[in-house]
C-alpha cells in the first residue's frame, strides 16, 4: 500500500523567506554528497535535510543577484552547488555557508557566465556549463580554470559511454551532439542523414529525447521512436501511432518507456513491438507533453509525473491509482503539475521524491 505525504513547504522554507513577496516553491532538489543529505533551492535560499534523521539546516536566505535559480546545478566534490542566479554564475559553499561569484580572468569567458542554460558534473569532477549561445564551459577544480568549446545554445546534457556527454543544441542542424573528453571534440554520433530518409515518415522537426543503451547504440526520440547503431551505421524507424517519444525511459528489462498523448507505450527492444496502455483519465496538452517523468519501483510498478497529478500503474494486473491536489488534504499533493521524480537513496521501497511546480 502506498501513500502519499504532503510535507509543509513552510518547514523547510528558510525563516527570512517566510515573509510576503517570495515564491515558496522549492525550486530543484540536489543529492548531497552522502546517501541521506539532500538539498532544497528556494527563492532566496538553500535548505539542507537529512531523510534519516529528519534534521533540517537552513544554510542561507540570501543569493547572488536576482534571487532564482535558473538551471539544474550540480554538486561538485568540494561539497559546492553551482549554480546560476539571473545574470551571474555562483557556488555556494555548504562547508563554510558562503556565496562565491564565479569569474574568470580570460575577458573571453567572463561576459559568457551570465549565460548559462544547464550544468554536469562529470565523474572525475570537472563541472561542465551549457550556455546561452556561447557554448560548453568545462572547469577544472584542479587547475582552477575554464576552457571553452562550442558556439551554441545548449539546451540539454546527459551523461553517455565511456564518461562522454550527450547533448542537445539550438539551431537543430543535428540530431544531438556527444563530447569526447578524451579528444575535447565535439562529434555527431548520428548524423542527420541516418533518418531524414524519405523512407522515415515521422522524423518531425526537433529531437525530444536521446538515451545510449548499454551496447553503445541510441535511442532517439523525435515523432518516432529511432535505433541507430555506429557499427553498422544503420538506422531503423519504429512507429505506431505515437505522437511525441518524450519522456524516454529505460526500464533495464529490454523495455523502453515514454509517453503518447493519451498513454503511456512500452516497447520491447527483443521483440520490436510496443503496447500502450491509456490512462484511466482524460489527458490535457499545453506548453508541456502529458507525461513528464517515469520511474519504475523495485516491485515493477510504474510511477509516472503528469500535468494532472501522480499516477502509479501495475503492468500486470493492468490497474491503475491516481493520487491527485485535493483542496483542504494536507496529505495530498500540493501541486497536479510534476516534474520529476526521484528514489529516496536510503528507503527507495517506501519514500519517492515528487517535484512538482
Amino acid at each position: 500500500k502506498y501513500q502519499v505525504e504532503n510535507l509543509q513547504t513552510e518547514h523547510y522554507l528558510p525563516p527570512s523567506l517566510k515573509r510576503k513577496g517570495f515564491d515558496k516553491s522549492v525550486q530543484e532538489f540536489i543529492a548531497g554528497a552522502t546517501r541521506d543529505v539532500f538539498y532544497m533551492l528556494f527563492q532566496n535560499g538553500i535548505t539542507e535535510v537529512n531523510s534519516l534523521t529528519g534534521k533540517v539546516q537552513f544554510l542561507s536566505g540570501t543569493s547572488l543577484y536576482k534571487g532564482t535559480f535558473s538551471f539544474p546545478s550540480a554538486l561538485d566534490n568540494a561539497g559546492n552547488i553551482w549554480t546560476s542566479d539571473g545574470a551571474v554564475m555562483g557556488c555556494f559553499s555548504t562547508a563554510s555557508i558562503t556565496w562565491q561569484q564565479i569569474s574568470s580572468t580570460n575577458k573571453n569567458t567572463a561576459p559568457v557566465l551570465g549565460y548559462i542554460s544547464c550544468s554536469y558534473k562529470d565523474k572525475r569532477g570537472n563541472i561542465w556549463l551549457g550556455t546561452k549561445g556561447y557554448g560548453i564551459l568545462k572547469y577544472n577544480p584542479q587547475k582552477k580554470n575554464f576552457n571553452k568549446t562550442e558556439e551554441s545554445y545548449i539546451r540539454f546534457m546527459a551523461e553517455g559511454k565511456d564518461e562522454k556527454i550527450l547533448f542537445i543544441k539550438d539551431p537543430y542542424d543535428e540530431l544531438f551532439w556527444e563530447f569526447d573528453r578524451t579528444t575535447n571534440t565535439p562529434e555527431v554520433p548520428v548524423p542527420m542523414s541516418a533518418l531524414a530518409k524519405k523512407k522515415f515518415t515521422h522524423f518531425g522537426t526537433t529531437t525530444k529525447s536521446v538515451l545510449q543503451d548499454k551496447d553503445g547504440s541510441y535511442w532517439i526520440g523525435r515523432v518516432g521512436l529511432y535505433h541507430y547503431d555506429p557499427i553498422t551505421k544503420k538506422a531503423i524507424e519504429y512507429w505506431d501511432h505515437y505522437d511525441d517519444v518524450f519522456p524516454l525511459y529505460d526500464d533495464g528489462r529490454n523495455n523502453l518507456w515514454f509517453g503518447n498523448t493519451n498513454g503511456i507505450v512500452r516497447f520491447d527492444k527483443i521483440s520490436k513491438t510496443s503496447e500502450e496502455y491509456i490512462f484511466p483519465g482524460k489527458t490535457t496538452m499545453g506548453p508541456y507533453d502529458y507525461l513528464q517523468a517515469i520511474h519504475r519501483d523495485n516491485k515493477g510498478i510504474l510511477w509516472l509525473g503528469t500535468l494532472e497529478g501522480l499516477y502509479s500503474f501495475d503492468q500486470e494486473k493492468k490497474t491503475w491509482k491516481q493520487y491527485k491536489n485535493i483542496a483542504g488534504n494536507l496529505n495530498s499533493l500540493n501541486n497536479n503539475l510534476i516534474f520529476s521524480l526521484c528514489p529516496d537513496k536510503i528507503r527507495p521501497d517506501k519514500y519517492l521524491w515528487i517535484g512538482t511546480k
